[in-house]
């Protein structure tokens, strides 16, 4: 399931009220055989700014997620990895939480890409 969560960014001044944003979320559906026990958040994407942006987002993750080439494999600072989505365009939609292994990430990876096309897109806001 895709989920768009509210959230706060930050204004720059205190003299201003925080603006809403949303964020897509990508969540194992927990009768999926691919879900994870304690159905952990799969991918978040980054902070947008208005709906019209986060639903884009969340379709982008339905379109690109079944590629492979899409996802970029990286490590952390401390040494967990984790993975980026990224879209036809290069630009990163959303990225995974860190993994313990090497093998948790490709498992993220291979469930991000069989529930990521046929997601149902969820407003949660």
């Amino acid at each position: 399931m895709i989920n768009r969560r509210p959230a706060t960014v930050p204004s720059s001044s205190a003299a201003y009220p925080p603006r809403p944003a949303t964020s897509a979320v990508l969540e194992p559906n927990s009768t999926s055989p691919s879900a994870a026990p304690d159905s952990e958040r799969i991918l978040q994407s980054d902070i947008y700014s208005s709906r019209a942006s986060a639903q884009n987002g969340a379709h982008s993750v339905k379109t690109n997620s079944g590629n492979d080439a899409r996802y970029e494999r990286l490590t952390a600072r401390d040494g967990k990895p984790y993975f980026v989505l990224r879209g036809a365009n290069h630009e990163p939609i959303g990225t995974s939480e860190m993994h313990d292994s090497t093998s948790a990430r490709a498992d993220g990876i291979a469930s991000c890409g069989l529930n990521g096309p046929t997601a149902e897109i969820v407003d949660q806001s």
